[in-house]
């Protein structure tokens, strides 16, 4: 199933004082926009390496059908908010949560249907069913794995440094680092490594 972001996360794992730290600027440099930018976007990069939401946000899944079992996107998944399905006359409809749970195990989060609900007839389209969940490690900072918030200053640093074109060998440095820092938290097909 795949998702899209309804909510992003109301902060970012690093704060603009510990990249300012990392990149050894200040507030007198005038970078701060661009910093924070570099934040969002190391953040988005590691989310997408790894498959996970980092920090508390709203996801919305999709597929073209049902199945008995259906994987959500991205981990770790707190809670299921809707499971809804557009009818055959195009019409979004709701399931009722008397007709579906959920499933908080494994790399992902799942939901599962009761035995006796019969799966209606849905419209053609990519998302004719469509879970909203909640995703993320936790609302703070903390809450992150520390490699996954270090790669992400790695990823600032090295973004800040060179804004343009990267050497060949920085090229392979830097993305060995992450990929190291990264690899032990990705989740593959529902599946860690």
């Amino acid at each position: 199933m795949n998702s899209i972001l309804v909510t992003p996360p109301a902060l970012e794992p690093i704060t603009l004082a510990e990249a300012r730290q990392h990149l050894n600027i200040s507030e007198a440099d005038g970078d701060d926009d661009y910093v924070t930018a570099l934040i969002m976007v190391a953040r988005q990069a590691c989310e997408d390496q790894t498959n996970l939401s980092l920090l508390t946000q709203t996801r919305r899944g999709f597929a073209e059908r049902f199945d008995s079992v259906m994987s959500l996107s991205r981990s770790p998944v707190q809670s299921v908010s809707s499971v809804n399905y557009y009818d055959t006359d195009n019409v979004l409809q709701t399931v009722s949560t008397d007709d579906y749970f959920f499933v908080n195990g494994g790399a992902h989060g799942r939901i599962g249907f009761v035995d006796d609900y019969s799966f209606p007839d849905v419209y053609k389209r990519p998302d004719a069913v469509q879970v909203e969940y909640v995703a993320g490690f936790g609302d703070a900072a903390s809450d992150v794995p520390s490699p996954i918030r270090h790669a992400m200053l790695l990823l600032i640093g090295t973004w800040y440094a060179q804004r343009e074109s990267i050497s060949a060998e920085e090229l392979r440095e830097v993305p060995n680092a992450v990929q190291f820092l990264l690899s032990p938290h990705r989740v593959f097909d529902g599946m860690l490594p």
